[in-house]
Formats: C-alpha cells, sequence, structure tokens
C-alpha cells in the first residue's frame, strides 16, 4: 500500500468518524487536493459531524452535485448546523439530488428543513414553488410535516 494511501484512508476515516483532530492535522499537512476534501466532506456529512463540515469548507471544499448527496445525512435526519454550513458555502435552497428528487423533502429533521425553508424566500421563485398551490399528494404532506414541527 502506497503511503499516500494509508494517510488518505486515516482522513476519511477520521472524517467519517468525527475526529476533528486528526482531520485538522491531515488538512495541516498540505497534502489534501480538493477533490480529497470534497470526499471527506461527503463522509463527515453523511454521518453528521458539523464541526468536521466546518473544517472542510474553510480548507476549502465546496459544495457539490457529489457533495449535496450526502446532505440528508444518517437516516435523513440532518443536523441543522451541517444544513446552516451547507447554506453558508453556496448551497442552492432548490437544488436537486442526482436523481432529479429536490432536497428538500429528503431533510426529515424539522429544524434542519425549516432553516433550508427560510432560506429559499431570498432567491426568485424561491423553494416555495415547489409547494405550490396546485401541489398535491406528498408535497403538502411534507409541507405539513415541516410547518407543524417547527
Amino acid at each position: 500500500m502506497e503511503p499516500n494511501d494509508v494517510f488518505l484512508r486515516a482522513f476519511f476515516h477520521a472524517c467519517f468518524t468525527g475526529d476533528l483532530s486528526q482531520t485538522q492535522k491531515a488538512i495541516a499537512t498540505g497534502r489534501l487536493t480538493a477533490e480529497d476534501l470534497n470526499k471527506g466532506l461527503k463522509r463527515a456529512t453523511h454521518s453528521a459531524h458539523p464541526d468536521i463540515v466546518a473544517a472542510l469548507f474553510d480548507a476549502g471544499a465546496s459544495v457539490s452535485t457529489s457533495t449535496i448527496a450526502s446532505l440528508p445525512g444518517p437516516n435523513l435526519q440532518q443536523q441543522p448546523s451541517v444544513v446552516r454550513h451547507f447554506l453558508d458555502h453556496g448551497l442552492d435552497p432548490n437544488s436537486r439530488l442526482s436523481t432529479g428528487e429536490p432536497l428538500l423533502p429528503m431533510l426529515r429533521n424539522p429544524a434542519s428543513a425549516r432553516l433550508h425553508l427560510d432560506y429559499a424566500p431570498c432567491l426568485e421563485g424561491g423553494i416555495a414553488s415547489y409547494f405550490s398551490a396546485s401541489s398535491k399528494g406528498d408535497k403538502q404532506k411534507d409541507l405539513r410535516r415541516i410547518t407543524s414541527a417547527t
């Protein structure tokens, strides 16, 4: 196994398990590429580690189709602080997953969904278009779930 493989494996493991100290040490080496940082961001996001997510964004990780895919988090119960980091770093509240599905219904934590909704009005059209008066079925259920839980 190449030394860089061991280094990257340890970095990705630290991101996934929430080991901030090891994540910061890896970042400080300057050996991580933008792609490595984004892969670490995917792991930290999926595992809902807001401190790791913040460190990775500060180091140069970015919002992308692949990192957004992990945003729903564990059991679709993402921490609001993780969602906030993504929004603060350029996440469009109207984003869709690579499958074409809107991101909002994938955020089952009511506080995360509310935070996501609160960002939408500042954008033209906003997420409100998703919940338009002509929407039926699951979209209306999602809106009731989100607004009644917050």
